[in-house]
C-alpha cells in the first residue's frame, strides 16, 4: 500500500483516514491500482493548519508535494468555503500566474504536474489573499486589456471588460473620421484624444497601440493613476505620444484652455454616493475618488460634459461609459443645457445589454 502524510498522521488505507476525519469530510478522488491506493485530496472540516510561514491560520494550506490539480481543488474549495465569488475562475487565474502562463488553457491537462515548494508557498500566499477578498488583478499585478497586458496595483481603478467596448466605439469614431479626412496613414498623428480619468491607463495606451494616428492626452485626479499610467506606457512603448497630467476633470478649462481636442473619451465615477458601502467587499480595495460618483452618480459626468463643450473642436465627439440607469438622464440635461453646445448622438448597450455607452457631439 502507498502510504500518505497528512498533518502529520500517517494514511495508509481508507479506514485509517476514515479514523481521522469526519464522513462528510473524506476525500472524493481517489485513484487505486490493484492494491494500491492514493490518496489524491483530503478535504477537512473544520479547516486545519499546515504551518506555512505563518499563512493560512485559518484555511487549509498546500503541503510541498501538491500538484497543480490538489493545489487549485484546494484553493477552489477555500474560496468557496469563505464565500469568495467566482472560486474556480480565481483558483485558476492564479495558478496560471504561478506556472508563468498568460492564460487559462492547459492548467487541467497539467493537473499531475507536482509544484515546487516555492510555488506551493506563493500559491498558498496569493490564496489567502484571495480569502481575504484583495481582486486577483491585484494579486497577480497584471491583467489584460484588449490587445495589452497592463501592470496593477491599488488602488487604481482595475478595468473591467465593458471599458473594452468603450475603446472599440471610439476606435470605429476614429476611423470614421480618418476615412472623411482621406484615410489613416501609419505614423501619422493628427487625432488628438483626451483621456478623463485614465487610471491604469488602459483607454488611452490601446488607443495608442491600436491606431498610430492618435496622440493622447491622460489626465487623473490621483497621482497613483498618473504614475501607473506613465509606467505602463513606458512599459508598452507608446509614451512618445503620451502626455499625463495630475488634473481634477472640472480644472480641465484653465489647465488645457489653449488646447482642443477631436475626441475626450471617459469613464468617470458613476456610482451613487449612497450605494458604495453596498458593493463587492472586492471594489473597496479601488480608489473611491475613481467609483464614488455624488449623490446621483453625475457630479464628475456634469464637469466632463462642461469641460467637453470647451475643449472639443467643432465636429469632436465625446463618449461616455457610465451607469446603465444614467443615458436617458444625460440626454435630458444636454438638451436642456443650451448653452452647453453639445448635441446628443446615441447611446449603446455593453455586452450585457445595458445602455452604457454615450455619444456626444459639437455641433461645427
Amino acid at each position: 500500500n502507498i502510504s500518505v502524510i497528512f498533518l502529520g498522521q500517517k494514511i495508509s488505507s481508507v479506514g485509517t483516514a476514515m479514523s481521522l476525519f469526519p464522513s462528510q469530510s473524506l476525500p472524493r478522488l481517489f485513484r487505486g491500482c490493484g492494491k494500491c491506493l492514493s490518496l489524491c485530496m483530503v478535504a477537512v472540516s473544520p479547516p486545519r493548519t499546515v504551518p506555512t510561514r505563518g499563512l493560512c491560520s485559518t484555511t487549509t494550506c498546500l503541503t510541498s508535494t501538491s500538484t497543480v490539480g490538489d493545489a487549485v481543488s484546494v484553493c477552489k474549495q477555500q474560496l468557496a468555503e469563505h464565500n469568495v465569488p467566482e472560486a474556480e475562475s480565481s483558483a485558476l487565474h492564479l495558478m496560471a500566474h504561478v506556472l508563468g502562463q498568460k492564460s487559462l488553457c492547459g492548467i487541467h491537462e497539467r493537473s499531475i504536474t507536482p509544484l515546487s515548494s516555492k510555488q506551493v508557498t506563493y500559491y498558498n500566499e496569493m490564496m489567502s489573499k484571495r480569502i481575504d477578498r484583495h481582486p486577483v488583478q491585484y494579486i497577480i499585478g497584471e491583467w489584460d486589456f484588449r490587445t495589452l497586458t497592463l501592470d496593477l496595483k491599488p488602488p487604481s481603478l482595475i478595468p473591467r471588460p465593458e471599458t473594452e467596448e468603450l475603446v472599440g466605439h471610439v476606435l470605429k469614431d476614429i476611423e470614421h473620421r480618418s476615412s472623411q479626412d482621406g484615410g489613416c496613414s501609419p505614423g501619422e498623428t493628427n487625432i488628438c484624444c483626451l483621456d478623463i480619468g485614465c487610471g491604469s491607463g488602459a483607454i488611452s495606451l490601446s488607443l495608442l497601440s491600436e491606431c498610430p494616428k492618435v496622440q493622447m492626452t491622460a489626465i487623473d485626479i490621483s497621482q497613483a493613476a498618473v504614475d501607473l499610467t506613465l509606467h505602463n506606457s513606458v512599459k508598452l512603448g507608446l509614451e512618445s505620444r503620451l502626455s499625463v497630467v495630475m488634473c481634477a476633470a472640472d480644472s480641465l478649462h484653465s489647465r488645457f484652455e489653449s488646447c482642443s481636442f477631436d475626441v475626450i473619451v471617459s469613464n468617470p465615477p458613476y456610482i451613487p454616493s449612497e450605494e458604495i458601502s453596498a458593493l463587492p467587499q472586492e471594489l473597496h480595495f479601488e480608489d473611491r475618488h475613481a467609483l464614488d460618483g455624488g449623490e446621483d452618480g453625475l457630479l464628475v459626468v456634469r464637469a466632463v460634459l462642461q469641460s467637453a463643450a470647451t475643449l472639443l473642436k467643432p465636429g469632436g465627439s465625446l463618449w461616455l461609459e457610465v451607469d446603465h440607469r444614467h443615458p436617458p438622464l444625460i440626454e435630458s440635461l444636454v438638451n436642456q443645457d443650451t448653452g452647453l453646445c453639445l448635441d446628443w448622438v446615441t447611446y449603446h448597450h455593453d455586452f450585457q445589454e445595458r445602455p452604457r455607452f454615450c455619444h456626444l457631439h459639437k455641433p461645427c
